[in-house]
């Protein structure tokens, strides 16, 4: 994942190197708190791994101030509640839209479907969920 226009946060070549370099941006302490909260097993290979403190976001951030518009409050909150450990405490992609950091997407999305509705265009999705059938 390359956000901040710098560096990868997790840019490993195998699934031994990809969880060393998920700890090593999210922190030792918060990868054994969600594995022992779940009772999982600690891979042996984990322990070969160094400790690691939790990065700052301000660490994958560009010297280039241009590139760093778009690193706002809302940007580093929406990074803290989607890269976690744990999968329960994530936000899901519903959650996610909903958050202050996609306000102005929101916002332009309802003024093209208010744009469509006025020239008699339907903005209506068809129900494709599987609850209901």
């Amino acid at each position: 994942m390359k956000i901040f226009d710098t560096q990868y946060f997790f840019h490993g070549g195998d699934l031994e190197e990809q969880l060393q370099k998920t700890i090593e941006v999210l922190g030792t302490n918060e990868f054994n708190v969600f594995m022992k909260k779940y009772r999982i097993p600690v891979p042996a290979f984990v322990n070969s791994f160094p400790f690691y403190e939790k990065k700052e976001w301000k660490h994958f951030m560009s010297d280039n101030a241009e590139k760093n518009k778009f690193i706002t409050r809302n940007a580093i909150d929406l990074l803290e509640k989607m890269l976690r450990f744990d999968p329960n405490e994530r936000l899901t992609a519903r959650e996610a839209m909903q958050h202050p950091y996609f306000k102005k997407v929101r916002e332009k999305i309802a003024k093209q479907n208010q744009n469509l509705d006025n020239q008699g265009v339907s903005t209506n999705k068809p129900d494709i969920s599987l609850e209901n059938h």
